[in-house]
């Protein structure tokens, strides 16, 4: 049977079933920070990269229109969510002398669209593949609904950056032109109905991504069968471990964070995310050499894979109990120290008088060893 649904349903079906089915970039969300008062506050607007869009959601009438705040052009738009802008405060009642303009941008807010919502941003201007930089506010300081929080992520599902008073700077990869933008209401004091999102204002910024760099070093020889390595990032990384590495002549082990760096909060250290250990262990002795392979670890923000490292490479002395054994012609060269009426040839030292002396090199080992065996021919080796 043919059945016609009429077509204003027939594009609501449509919508849905593609709303539903789209996904949007994962954004890294930073820590929210407090939105600042007094002279310099405007700093708090982010400048680097480039704009993309920048936006104002606010009342014309309150904030005068467009808002150029730290070089960076605001632009009023009331339409961002289905209600109206409103006054959330004269945020430069408290600002002791802040940018008039940042206080504007801040005194006003959009809302609408229930507890929670989603926002297209980006006007079309996104590059796939590239990266960008996303800030975002929401201030309210009503007396009655200063107490509220609002969450800002990629979907409904990805994680979010909770603000009150705040504003947050998250990174991502675009994967359309547009960036969707998911608004959802988090928490409210008691007897406030929150029912509805709200957003200040936000921008986007085209950005340069520079991969984390990386340098090992350590002591150029050891007497040991093991030589810990050091390995300074050029900045915060995660996802660091052994199978990360190359080593030649060696294994990896106890790789973990070294030193310590303060905490943001409560004046304490913690382990540095920055600068690493490793113990290798070398199998044989000789040279040993070790590489950090490229996109080993990503930026603390998960975005950017590190660059390959420099090679490392020490002289391991260590003792594993291999006998020296002098045999081969080549061999008897290299070990002489001295010798006087000695011949060395195929393999065989021979006398060349009645009397003759050989004097090998001197080789050190941990632990005192002495010749087990000193052969005639045809066996002619000396084994220690």
């Amino acid at each position: 049977m043919l059945c016609r649904l009429p077509f204003a349903l027939l594009l609501c079906l449509v919508s849905s079933a593609v709303v539903a089915g789209s996904l949007a970039a994962p954004i890294t969300w930073g820590t929210p920070v407090a939105v600042r008062t007094g002279t310099g506050n405007s700093a708090d607007v982010s400048t680097q990269g480039t704009l993309v869009e920048a936006c104002n959601a606010a009342i014309t009438s309150y904030t005068g229109g467009n808002k150029t705040v730290n070089g960076v052009n605001f632009v009023v738009n009331t339409n961002l969510l289905p209600g109206n802008a409103t006054t959330v405060v004269d945020f430069s009642a408290g600002t002791n002398g802040g940018d008039a303009n940042y206080d504007a941008i801040l005194s006003t807010a959009d809302y609408g669209g229930g507890t929670a919502t989603s926002i297209s941003v980006g006007a079309g201007l996104l590059q796939i593949g590239k990266a960008y930089q996303i800030q975002v506010w929401y201030v309210d300081d009503r007396s009655s609904t200063d107490a509220r929080v609002m969450g800002y992520a990629a979907s409904s599902t990805a994680s979010k950056a909770n603000l009150n008073d705040q504003y947050v700077i998250g990174t991502f990869t675009a994967d359309a032109t547009t960036q969707t933008l998911h608004l959802s209401t988090v928490s409210s004091a008691a007897g406030d109905t929150f029912g509805n999102v709200h957003i200040n204002a936000y921008q986007i910024r085209a950005i340069t991504v520079t991969p984390p760099s990386v340098t090992i070093f350590g002591s150029g020889t050891t007497n040991e069968k093991s030589n810990t390595v050091y390995l300074s990032f050029s900045t915060d990384v995660s996802g660091l471990d052994a199978s990360d590495f190359t080593v030649v002549n060696g294994t990896v082990s106890q790789v973990k964070p070294e030193g310590r760096s303060r905490s943001k909060t409560n004046n304490s250290y913690i382990p540095s995310v920055r600068h690493f250990s490793a113990l290798i262990s070398a199998q044989a002795p000789g040279p040993v050499q070790v590489t950090l392979k490229a996109g080993a670890v990503n930026s603390i923000d998960g975005n950017t894979p590190s660059t390959a490292s420099n090679t490392f490479s020490f002289q391991c002395q260590g003792d594993f109990n291999q006998p020296w054994v002098i045999e081969e012609a080549t061999e008897w060269t290299q070990a002489t120290g001295s010798a006087s009426n000695m011949q060395v040839s195929s393999g065989f030292v021979t006398p060349t008088a009645n009397t003759s002396t050989f004097s090998s090199i001197v080789k050190n080992y941990p632990s005192k060893r002495r010749a087990t065996s000193v052969r005639k021919r045809p066996k002619r080796f000396v084994t220690y």
